[in-house]
């Protein structure tokens, strides 16, 4: 019996000064840094009627990076199947414009790379139009209901559809750029046309900033079909959208709501 208890004891010291003790912990060490990665993508361009372009046209588009003090990075060309990628790109906040002569330009606003791997976006560029058209001293007036404003004008025809962009302030001054407008409107004007006519509800003006009894004045734009979902983007400044798809203009006269 006694021998059984000295073994039992003998066991314990045992266990005892085998048992681990864990001392504090240590500082944590620097986190490892990022690797590099890419920024890539496809790019398409469209002509003024809203068709496709061969990708083949696509070399002469330009993609620009941009860091958050707003020096350039680095800067690259398309290849013929519309492709872009900006290598070695360390982790950062950019910014990128992509350009095309005759097009109307894009941006992508301030990200996040967090580095490695890459990140894909796809961008669609508009052609600038060239077509001609004419707003006349009784281009605009309101319904009898007071309802709707409707403006209208000549155009030269042509055999596909189009759009007209329409801007609407309370200044003379008003212009498609972020600022300078309250509210803008798409006018389809159909293939063969000579004429187009917009009807604005007045209360879509209202509902832009403008109240009852003050002066609308507009402007009115060659736009590329669907213009305003290529070529364009968010003003952070103002939070309106630019839209840069847009060709001559003229002014319409200004309307007592």
């Amino acid at each position: 019996m006694k021998t059984n208890i000295l073994f039992a004891l003998a066991i314990s010291t045992l266990i005892v000064a085998c048992t681990k003790t864990t001392g504090p912990a240590g500082p944590q060490g620097p986190a490892g840094s990022q690797p590099n990665g890419t920024l890539d993508g496809i790019i398409t361009l469209y002509n003024e009627y809203g068709d496709k372009q061969p990708y083949s046209q696509c070399t002469s588009v330009r993609v620009t990076l941009y860091n958050s003090s707003g020096s350039r990075v680095d800067s690259v060309n398309c290849d013929a199947s519309g492709h872009y990628s900006i290598t070695n790109v360390p982790a950062g906040d950019y910014s990128e414009y992509i350009r095309d002569t005759g097009y109307g330009q894009s941006y992508r606003s301030p990200f996040q790379f967090t580095g490695g791997g890459s990140i894909a976006t796809d961008i669609s560029l508009s052609h600038i139009p060239d077509f001609t058209f004419t707003v006349s001293g009784d281009s605009l007036k309101k319904t009898a209901t007071d309802t709707v404003v409707v403006i209208y004008g000549t155009i030269a025809p042509a055999s596909q559809p189009r759009n007209i962009a329409v801007f609407v302030g309370s200044s003379p001054t008003v212009s498609f750029t972020p600022g300078n407008y309250s509210g803008a409107y798409a006018v389809t004007v159909n293939a063969n046309a000579t004429t187009f006519s917009s009807s604005i509800a007045i209360n879509s003006i209202y509902q832009s900033g403008l109240s009852t009894g003050s002066l609308a004045y507009f402007t009115v734009y060659a736009a590329a079909y669907d213009y305003a979902n290529q070529s364009e983007y968010t003003d952070l400044t103002t939070g309106q959208q630019l839209y840069n798809a847009l060709g001559t203009s003229a002014s319409a006269p200004s309307l007592k709501l």
